[in-house]
């Protein structure tokens, strides 16, 4: 094996998605139990509510238990990998290291494939779909359905009443001129066309405009309402699916909790292979060849559906 820093580095810096997933998750869920039944769930009516608090009488026995139910879910784990092979050639006559080269290459290739990955799991695991303007499905989003302010605030309410946690928590106004306090929020991720139709929306904040800005993550270029947004370069397109052949941007919200990346124990995420020029075999007689390679097992599931969203939008 030869996952050295920089390659190691490399495959890390592509991990948008990956980022957001969760990677150790054990879901349980709860049951508040009356008399055998449940209280009131997750209904908001006061009348269920009060009739199902807990309470306790005189000398109360076994009433009000709290059932734990761990639950199973089921996915298939898919390999992934790729090589790159060279002769002795590249170290005799080269001026570069191009070994390291190779090594930092298909590090970072094998970083954007399993960040592909990921993105593609969230997107086939959404279970809420929403639309900008007056579209209703990915066939309908015409070119003046982008994300706008309204969007954002419809977005919000949803996660909200589905229990979404947010990513974030407020960040706080400070001296310097032209800061504001930013919401808590939830994270968002977009590509550069969906960042260039929203920069243009009046309640837009940039990055540079927050008040307090340490804890910001690395490609965060602003927020709206409860939504702060991650810019990846690598994020997909559902090209000539609109209304008229446009491009649909999908806007994706991987809540806490909500998406899960599945591997195998005792393994790390990325296996790297390497073999150099040298002992002859029958596939290479004169032991002129060597190679690189990566592998990796993944499977993702979505644990929480209800709180795993996708916006779909179009670009200015």
């Amino acid at each position: 094996a030869y996952a050295d820093l920089a390659t190691a580095q490399a495959a890390e810096a592509a991990d948008t998605y990956d980022y957001a997933a969760n990677n150790k998750v054990t879901p349980v869920s709860y049951a508040v139990t009356s008399g055998g039944g449940n209280a009131y769930g997750s209904s908001r009516n006061v009348g269920n509510v009060a009739s199902g608090m807990p309470q306790l009488a005189e000398g109360a026995d076994k009433v009000n238990r709290v059932g734990v139910t761990k639950e199973t879910f089921e996915t298939t784990l898919t390999r992934y990998g790729n090589y790159i092979d060279y002769t002795d050639e590249v170290d005799l006559f080269s001026e570069d290291a191009m070994q390291t080269e190779y090594r930092e290459k298909l590090g970072h290739m094998a970083g954007e494939v399993h960040d592909d990955a990921t993105q593609l799991g969230m997107l086939g695991a959404v279970g809420v779909s929403m639309f900008g303007g007056a579209a209703t499905s990915i066939a309908t989003v015409a070119a003046g359905d982008v994300y706008d302010f309204t969007l954002a605030r419809k977005i919000a309410k949803r996660l909200k009443k589905n229990r979404a946690m947010k990513n974030t928590s407020m960040l706080s106004g400070s001296v310097k001129v032209g800061t504001t306090p930013v919401n808590a929020a939830y994270y968002a991720i977009i590509g550069p066309d969906i960042k260039f139709s929203i920069e243009a929306d009046a309640n837009f904040k940039s990055v540079h405009e927050y008040g307090y800005a340490a804890n910001v993550p690395k490609d965060e270029v602003g927020s709206m309402h409860e939504t702060r947004f991650i810019e990846t370069n690598r994020a997909m397109v559902y090209e000539g699916a609109g209304a008229a052949s446009i491009d649909v941007h999908p806007v994706l919200y991987p809540t806490k909790g909500a998406y899960a990346n599945v591997g195998l124990q005792g393994k790390g995420k990325i296996t790297f292979k390497a073999k150099a020029p040298g002992a002859a075999t029958s596939e290479d007689p004169y032991g002129v060849k060597g190679l690189f390679s990566y592998n990796f097992w993944y499977a993702g599931i979505a644990l929480q559906p209800e709180k795993l969203l996708c916006a779909y939008v179009a670009a200015e």
